[in-house]
């Protein structure tokens, strides 16, 4: 079969290939996208330089915890530098043969993007890994011992995948990628101005603290404000107020800090995000560590550095705080992200992330046999209450 030749799926599979068609008309390019500029900027670097050569753009891996806006981003790229777009869960390909249906109806130039590749299959991976790197794929005309395999050549298209880190992709996979990111997370002046934005697209005007408020308890996660804002959207209310919004967060059992609150441990529900890393910072200080709040930018979930110079327990510690209600518990994909960035960081003897509510068995089971501590809410009044904080 010729490079290019067309061959169409057997009826058998009928609209394999047209159920992931996304119509790219109504998606935003690049220049759309809010936050992630270090990330959007090598992107467009990157595909700048295969549209100045006429060519393709190569593969592209996007790493990062779930509501950072891997997804959104990956159909950006495809509307500004892609013909086209198709887009997958990595689940649906339960068989190779899927696969193979689905990539030989790829057309030149166009994306294609599988959403958490970890989850992939190892015979699906075996065959995607050598449509990547050959853009050529085996097919076996006939049956029985007449059977043959047949080289098939594909169209030039740009894989676009999805996973929470490198390391949940096989060894074999991660070298088909000519351009791996990892989404940090979002400043608070990116999530305010994120609010803003999806405000205005669901026809919402908010008051200037509300805009603040909707940032501090979306945990920096931009699919967590768009998810608010369309529950805002379904209060049948266009102009929403501070105490419109205060009792509208309270009755979806998530914190509404005023912002400037007294700092009282009885009240931690009244902290904003950064008073409550102050007050974490405090208490360390009073144990006798040395405390350095992080900045918000690329900290891989780190909200605190914590150095204690004593021998044994001494060394750099890494504090992750959230701000969550006692209704909502903190489940082990987020001490599993947590684990990364402390993995990453070298120096670091232990990780301790610290919640106003509490933690999952699950996440407790993670946790047991690794160099993390979980306080909860409970653990942590106590902590507060012995070391007198104010």
């Amino acid at each position: 079969m010729k490079p290019h030749e067309k061959w169409h799926a057997p009826q058998s599979h009928p609209g394999i290939t047209d159920y992931m068609k996304v119509p790219t008309v109504d998606l935003l390019g690049l220049e759309h996208v809010c936050g992630q500029t270090e990330v959007i900027s090598r992107l467009k670097t990157y595909a700048e330089l295969y549209k100045m050569k006429g060519e393709t753009p190569e593969h592209i891996l996007l790493t990062g915890g779930d509501g950072l806006g891997k997804r959104t981003i990956s159909r950006a790229f495809a509307k500004s530098y892609s013909r086209g777009l198709r887009e997958s869960e990595s689940r649906e390909f339960k068989r190779a043969w899927d696969l193979t249906a689905m990539l030989t109806s790829l057309d030149v130039g166009e994306a294609f993007i599988l959403l958490n590749l970890q989850d992939l299959k190892e015979q699906v991976s075996e065959v995607l890994v050598h449509a990547l790197e050959e853009f050529q794929i085996s097919l076996i005309i006939g049956k029985g011992p007449g059977a043959r395999i047949h080289p098939f050549y594909l169209n030039r298209f740009t894989f676009i995948a999805t996973a929470p880190n490198e390391t949940a992709v096989s060894p074999d996979l991660l070298r088909c990628f000519s351009l791996r990111l990892a989404l940090r997370t979002y400043k608070l002046d990116e999530l305010e101005q994120l609010v803003a934005l999806l405000a205005n697209e669901n026809g919402l005007t908010l008051a200037p603290e509300v805009i603040g408020q909707i940032a501090d308890v979306c945990e920096g996660s931009p699919n967590r404000i768009a998810q608010l804002l369309r529950r805002f959207a379904r209060l049948g209310k266009k102009e929403i107020s501070l105490r419109d919004s205060s009792e509208a967060l309270s009755a979806f059992g998530l914190l509404a800090p005023p912002r400037g609150e007294t700092n009282n441990p009885k009240n931690l529900g009244l902290l904003s995000g950064t008073e409550f890393e102050k007050l974490i910072s405090v208490l360390l200080e009073k144990m006798g560590f040395r405390a350095e709040m992080t900045k918000a930018s690329g900290d891989g979930g780190i909200d605190i550095v914590a150095n204690l110079t004593q021998p044994l327990v001494g060394g750099r510690y890494l504090i992750q705080c959230k701000r969550f209600d006692v209704a909502t518990q903190i489940g082990a994909p987020l001490v599993r992200e947590f684990y990364g960035a402390l993995v990453a960081d070298r120096n670091a003897v232990k990780g301790v992330f610290i919640t106003t509510s509490s933690f999952t068995s699950q996440a407790r089971d993670f946790a047991q046999s690794l160099p993390l501590e979980l306080i909860d809410g409970h653990q942590l009044q106590i902590l507060l209450e012995q070391y007198e904080c104010p």
